[in-house]
């Protein structure tokens, strides 16, 4: 009995090694492989477009006579912009460039301190804001801060009920902004973004000539607040 159980063992264990060997020399399969997804990067060149509106004031005087006004401006805005990001571990450094057409306006009476008064009233045409900007990437998440130098195009115009001389004079302005927005990525290469800018352009004093030739200054003070929807495409 103890010879049959011994006989019957031995060819159970060389049924078990032969089994394993066969298995060892059967193809590997190899399961499934998946490729990691790639982080969003920011780096890169960008360009896109924007809309918006503007508010601000503008603050008219002469300064040869006590009488000033203080006037609301308001108006749409839209254009474009380009630019470049580094991205660094979770920070992002960028400079950037935009330029808007805009009809932000408003008009206020002026009284000239002698018992007379004119309108006044102020325009800015265009802007365009050269920035650099930081931001904290989150996911696809970008808020930022930004900061920089501010150009437009103004426009003074005006005139006088006592009289009726007009006046008109365009000015190229020169000045700083400081804002702050938020990106979101979206599929692809796109982004959107929602942005604020505050932009000033201090105070100066202009030479005007009237419609009968009379020369005389009038001194700006205009500021504005911008928000502006944009889009952007990530090369």
């Amino acid at each position: 009995m103890r010879k049959t159980i011994k006989i019957a063992a031995t060819f159970a264990g060389a049924a078990l090694l032969s089994t394993a060997a066969q298995a060892a020399d059967l193809p590997y399969k190899a399961g499934p492989q998946y490729e990691p997804v790639p982080a969003f990067s920011w780096t890169g060149l960008y360009a896109g477009g924007h809309i918006g509106f503007g508010s601000g004031r503008d603050r008219l005087s002469d300064p040869t006579a006590p009488g000033s006004a203080s006037i609301t401006t308001k108006g749409f805005l839209g254009g474009g912009q380009i630019g470049y990001n580094l991205q660094a571990g979770t920070w992002v450094f960028g400079i950037e460039a935009d330029i808007s057409g805009s009809d932000i306006d408003g008009t206020a009476i002026i009284p000239d301190g002698a018992g007379s008064a004119s309108s006044g009233t102020s325009k800015i045409r265009w802007t365009s804001l050269v920035t650099g900007r930081i931001g904290y990437a989150l996911g696809p998440w970008l808020p930022y801060v930004k900061g920089g130098v501010a150009f437009a195009g103004t426009q003074l115009s005006g005139i006088d009920f006592s009289t009726g001389d007009s006046y008109s004079v365009n000015k190229s302005r020169t000045g700083w902004t400081v804002g702050a927005g938020l990106e979101y990525a979206l599929a692809g290469p796109w982004t959107i973004r929602l942005q604020y800018d505050y932009v000033h352009f201090g105070s100066k004093t202009l030479d005007v000539v009237d419609s009968t030739g009379t020369a005389f200054q009038v001194t700006s003070r205009p500021h504005i607040h911008q928000v502006k929807l944009g889009v952007n495409y990530l090369f």
